[in-house]
């Protein structure tokens, strides 16, 4: 058989150009829920832990976590009935104790204790019913329009419909009804599961483990599924775009690993103060020129004031959850005041601003010149900005779309007349 081949003339081939190589990407390996969880509520801090790769102190309550879903992950791993028994499950945990982070040897015993306890708890509401999953700790790799996910399902069973039920363990504090169903974790576990297994999603559940209690939910809606894969896709796109901007906020900060390194709490960087010139210490509280009775009576003085501002701190915390009880007995009965013997509180709603996308916050306040006027983006400085009139009528649309303000109850207090008293 002779071949044909279909000749060019010479002087119509080129030399093709060399093809541009692809830009490298910064993050290149898959997302998961906990990172895509870190990004939204700290881009800054998604670098450092994953992009720098910088080293997080121990946790108790991940050792502790861990160790109870690796016991439960041997329970029902096994390749065949019977189930394991009770001493045989206890051994599994305490052989696979993880023992970092705990703050000494007491603490770790109390939570090994209360994982025994968590265990056998466990054991006795789920032996009689025992039956092997379809999966245990499943792990799923997919693409979600062109990004790679990874993660961990705690437990996959089959229903006699042929259907899937979906379960992850929790170790941690309760879980509110709104969380379970908003949750991104278990919508990606729902995606992640029927498109690899290619079986139908019935329920999911979050099993909280110190309650013994399964909180479970039906499937998600296609609507919910389509909202994480804007999620993730937005996420990928800030990544690879490098927007790390930090997020500071006073509760979570105060808690972070990264707080150290994070450009935010550098000195005068968004208004952070900058350091006092360096002093050594001094040995011993020096005279004063009122002589050692000055001296004592400031060591005094100096004491007694952390304790007023400790006790201030502590009456603060009381008289607000007060505030909270008796606002609600109000809006519950449909009053607006009521009387102690001392004392009387009028209803007094309280608007606030509450922030829903912080990530597109940072974008809106740059696009507007504004992120240098909050000094940094922490929710007070925001709600000043809403709260201005002479805000740009523009960038108040634009920060309004991203706010909701919010009436919350409130109380006005004031003593009660001597004649009424």
């Amino acid at each position: 058989m002779i071949e044909s081949r279909q000749t060019v003339p010479r002087k119509t081939v080129e030399k093709a150009a060399p093809a541009a190589k692809p830009a490298a990407k910064v993050y290149s390996r898959p997302l998961s829920h906990s990172s895509i969880s870190m990004y939204l509520e700290c881009p800054q801090k998604f670098k450092l832990k994953y992009v720098d790769k910088l080293p997080e102190l121990p946790k108790w309550f991940f050792s502790f976590g861990q160790s109870v879903h690796k016991a439960l992950e041997f329970f029902y791993s096994i390749p065949a009935l019977p189930a394991p028994t009770l001493e045989r499950l206890l051994q599994e945990y305490k052989d696979g104790w993880l023992k970092a982070g705990y703050k000494d040897a007491e603490q770790e015993r109390e939570y090994l204790e209360d994982g025994e306890r968590i265990l056998r708890e466990f054991y006795a509401k789920n032996i009689k019913t025992f039956k092997l999953p379809l999966f245990a700790e499943y792990k799923f790799e997919l693409e979600v329009e062109g990004v790679p996910l990874l993660g961990f399902v705690d437990r996959i069973d089959k229903l006699d419909n042929g259907k899937l039920h979906i379960l992850d363990y929790k170790t941690g504090k309760a879980i509110p009804k709104e969380r379970l169903q908003a949750d991104r974790q278990l919508t990606m576990y729902q995606l992640a599961v029927e498109k690899l297994i290619g079986a139908e999603v019935e329920s999911l559940t979050f099993y909280h483990l110190p309650t013994n209690k399964e909180l479970t939910v039906g499937p998600r809606a296609a609507a919910q599924i389509d909202a994480l894969k804007d999620t993730i896709v937005t996420v990928n796109d800030g990544i690879q775009a490098s927007r790390f901007d930090p997020t500071p906020d006073e509760g979570k900060c105060r808690w972070c690993d990264f707080k150290p390194h994070c450009p935010a709490f550098r000195p005068g960087f968004y208004g952070a103060p900058l350091p006092a010139p360096a002093k050594a210490a001094p040995a011993a509280q020096p005279d004063l020129p009122g002589g050692l009775g000055d001296s004592a009576k400031l060591a005094e003085l100096v004491d007694r004031y952390g304790d007023a501002l400790a006790n201030v701190k502590r009456l603060e915390s009381d008289a607000q959850a007060l505030r909270e009880e008796i606002a609600a007995i109000l809006g519950r009965n449909g009053y607006v005041r009521a009387f102690g013997s001392r004392f009387e509180v009028s209803a007094a709603a309280e608007t606030r601003w509450e922030i829903r996308d912080r990530v597109k916050l940072l974008e809106v306040l740059k696009r507007h010149g504004l992120y240098e006027a909050t000094l940094k983006p922490a929710a007070p400085e925001v709600y000043r900005l809403l709260d201005d009139p002479k805000l740009p009528l523009e960038a108040r649309r634009d920060l309004e779309a991203l706010a909701e303000k919010k009436q919350l109850p409130g109380l006005s207090l004031k003593p009660l007349s001597e004649g009424r008293a």
